[in-house]
């Protein structure tokens, strides 16, 4: 028994004609014949009383009829079910960002994904880019999103925003006593404040940046959080080279330095996850919302 012949079957009944079914369906006669002989010949039961040119349904027939339609209209129901693009996702997600992505953008938008689909679940862990990784290698986390992460063989890295480091100072900082053309010769009076080296990611304390640009006389704070970067500044006279999302959110605390020239201090943030791992519908809406965010941000900081 196949969906087709149920389908021709009904035909033949509603319109109690062979050719009439045919003719309405845009199939010919003999394959509608056909398949309500083998249907009678599977449930060993006749159908139809043959009446002339007309068709009857017997006992049997309506009994077929009623699960005909039944059956017929399940299948349409999940195909247009399962054609459709708005469904709620549901689920529970474990997903990992750097501390001040996890609070910026995910946060922010896995909160609106949770408002659109109440069945769906998710646990945020703010962590340093290198754990985020290790667990995402791990397979504890869905997807992860990074600074600046070190390729792997195992992992897939989609770019979503290139960015700059900046250099900041609080607002009254005592190099604003004097000349702003003096401004950065003076940072080198002062101690640094910068991200703390590891090896899974491509900003830190050793940056290439800071030999370059003359800053790395002397470090003498390191964080893995930019709001304790922030905080240091703020109650301190270092210096500290942050993202520019991050001086931008902070910009009533701090005021940035400006180069003398051209910088090569730049950062990515990458959406991070297991080569191994399937996308989902999940995965799919996560990462649009993601590039958004980060779309917007380029424009807005530019």
């Amino acid at each position: 028994m196949t969906l087709d012949q149920l389908r021709y079957f009904l035909a033949a009944a509603e319109h109690e004609h062979i050719h009439r079914a045919a003719n309405s369906i845009s199939i010919s006669a003999s394959v509608i014949s056909q398949a309500v002989k083998s249907l009678e010949e599977e449930l060993a039961c006749t159908l139809f009383h043959r009446e002339k040119k007309r068709l009857r349904l017997t006992q049997d027939g309506v009994r077929l009829l009623e699960h005909s339609k039944d059956v017929l209209s399940r299948v349409d129901g999940l195909r247009k079910e399962m054609s459709r693009k708005d469904l709620p996702l549901k689920g529970h997600f474990r997903v990992g960002a750097s501390h001040s992505l996890a609070t910026s953008v995910l946060t922010p938008l896995l909160s609106k994904m949770l408002d659109k689909h109440p069945e769906l679940s998710v646990d945020v862990h703010s962590l340093a880019s290198w754990d985020m990784i290790d667990q995402v290698l791990a397979g504890k986390l869905d997807f992860g999103l990074g600074f600046s992460p070190v390729p792997h063989p195992q992992l897939t890295l989609e770019l979503v925003f290139t960015g700059i480091n900046k250099i900041i100072v609080r607002k009254d900082h005592p190099i604003f006593e004097r000349r702003a053309r003096e401004h950065y010769k003076l940072l080198n009076d002062y101690a640094g404040t910068v991200h703390l080296a590891t090896e899974k990611i491509l900003m830190a304390r050793h940056f290439p940046f800071l030999k370059s640009m003359q800053l790395d006389r002397k470090i003498n704070f390191g964080f893995n959080s930019d709001f304790v970067a922030i905080e240091n500044v703020r109650h301190s006279d270092n210096w500290a080279l942050v993202l520019d999302m991050v001086y931008d959110e902070n910009k009533k605390f701090v005021r940035d330095v400006p180069y003398p020239g051209e910088s090569n201090s730049n950062y990515t943030v990458q959406i991070v996850k297991q080569k191994s791992r399937r996308t989902d519908a999940f995965l799919d809406e996560a990462f649009s919302a993601i590039r958004a965010h980060f779309l917007k941000l380029g424009d807005k900081i530019e």
